[in-house]
């Protein structure tokens, strides 16, 4: 390569080092644009609650008992594997974060199915006795609407690892046929932005 090409290269690399910051803010974004109407339902404002488990540190938000933090106990203290850096802008319905559940279902004999998610609506979930290893449970039912499901979810610490378990009962004498359930992790752009 001559060093005409280098001077090139050079310039365009700077034209877009320079321009791509103005691309990126996300304040710009339509989206975001249209999110900042909406109000807040995270409840981060309520505050949150720190775990230390062997490797890794948690926080835990009250309001909705989903993941606020979740970091490597030793090493860059920094990183994050959530979008902890957005998590005042994701704080609306719909953005899911670590800890929500999607689940369809159908009644005995209905034959369309019902789509509940606990991103959808949210409400303050029913904080729940935790135990020895229990770190953090809630029954998130109130944040799924109507299903006529009973479901708890638990933060536990299973021998040094992080267990997030969720229990599904049924108190109708009524038989429910699961035909979905996800529990939604975050995108794997926003980690890759990450590293």
């Amino acid at each position: 390569m001559n060093l005409k090409n280098s001077y090139y290269i050079l310039i365009t690399l700077l034209y877009v080092q320079q321009t791509n910051p103005v691309f990126s803010q996300q304040d710009e974004h339509p989206v975001w644009k249209a999110t900042k109407s909406q109000p807040a339902t995270l409840g981060i404002d309520q505050g949150s609650k720190s775990f230390a488990l062997d490797n890794l540190k948690i926080k835990v938000l009250n309001n909705s008992q989903t993941l606020s933090a979740f970091q490597p106990l030793h090493g860059d203290a920094a990183f994050d594997y959530t979008p902890v850096e957005m998590l005042a802008k994701r704080d609306r319905n719909n953005f899911f974060h670590i800890g929500d559940i999607n689940i369809s279902l159908k009644r005995q004999e209905k034959t369309h199915w019902s789509h509940y998610s606990s991103a959808k609506d949210r409400k303050k979930v029913i904080e729940l006795t935790p135990s020895k290893t229990i770190l953090a449970a809630a029954d998130i039912s109130p944040t799924l609407g109507d299903i006529p499901l009973k479901v708890k979810r638990s933060w536990e610490n299973a021998g040094g690892d992080l267990i997030l378990k969720f229990q599904l009962t049924n108190p109708t004498d009524q038989a429910i046929e699961i035909g979905a359930l996800g529990i939604p992790l975050l995108s794997i752009i926003i980690w890759i932005r990450k590293i």
